[in-house]
């Protein structure tokens, strides 16, 4: 009897045990939980200050991209060259409607920003569709490229010149300038020229004034390569946006056709 008690006893202490340490782990993954998702709560508060307060599921975002159209030729005329693998060059009347390189990449780069917030991919659109109200839009490339931003700087110019942080006179391009607008801080009068070989790009970030909810993001640069480094940058440095309110800039360097050798200014 003195050993089924003993035996007993040992049992119960086990099982205590066994409910205590069940129940250590439970509390250890709760807290781990709880903290997880007050990470991400903090994240989510940081996207919304940097992006908008409009934004909570993918639906609120929007890419816009500069659709090119190639001049109609007669079907017999090449308009386009392909690579085959064995290095052949084959040539094709090809697409009407088509997309920059360094535009598409940038894009990409930019959408990876929101991959981990929201379970399906934003929308990406060529510029020729109309804008959506009560959204936040990312417009890739400058005024020269995408139709969408010039009437975006139109309507900030027109109504309230005073809140652009930035701006982009134009200039005649030709074999010194390469280029057809010059970047310009508003606040201290510096300028940011492309040289042929330094190259400059730009995240602006401008409040929406049609609907008033969600902000316009254009993300550009002087060259081809800066639109490409300035989507990029948005992806790793997008947080530097939610310290500030209202209109921001980025201002981002890099040497011609090397997108990996950006830095922001």
């Amino acid at each position: 009897m003195l050993e089924l008690k003993q035996l007993g006893l040992e049992f119960s202490g086990l099982l205590a045990n066994m409910v205590s340490e069940a129940l250590w782990l439970i509390f250890g993954a709760a807290l781990a939980l709880t903290i997880r998702l007050a990470r991400m709560l903090g994240r989510r508060t940081l996207l919304r200050r940097a992006f908008g307060a409009n934004v909570h599921t993918a639906d609120d975002i929007a890419i816009y991209l500069p659709l090119w159209r190639v001049q109609d030729r007669d079907r017999a005329e090449t308009r386009f060259e392909k690579q085959t693998g064995a290095g052949e060059t084959l040539r094709y009347y090809g697409p009407d409607r088509t997309f920059a390189e360094e535009d598409v990449k940038s894009a990409f780069e930019a959408a990876q920003t929101f991959a981990k917030f929201f379970a399906r991919p934003i929308a990406i659109r060529p510029d020729d569709e109309r804008l959506h109200e009560n959204e936040t839009t990312l417009l890739i490339g400058a005024a020269v490229a995408n139709r969408h931003v010039d009437s975006v700087l139109d309507l900030y110019r027109c109504d309230c010149p005073e809140r652009l942080p930035i701006d982009f006179p134009t200039i005649a391009e030709n074999s010194d300038s390469r280029a057809v607008f010059f970047i310009k801080n508003n606040a201290n009068g510096d300028e940011y020229r492309f040289t042929g070989t330094t190259d400059y790009a730009f995240i602006l970030r401008l409040p929406k004034l049609e609907d008033g909810a969600g902000n316009h993001f254009i993300i550009a640069g002087i060259d081809a390569s800066g639109t490409q480094a300035a989507g990029g940058v948005l992806r790793r440095r997008w947080t530097m946006f939610s310290k500030f309110k209202g209109p921001a800039a980025a201002v981002v360097t890099l040497q011609r056709g090397r997108p990996e050798t950006c830095r922001v200014v």
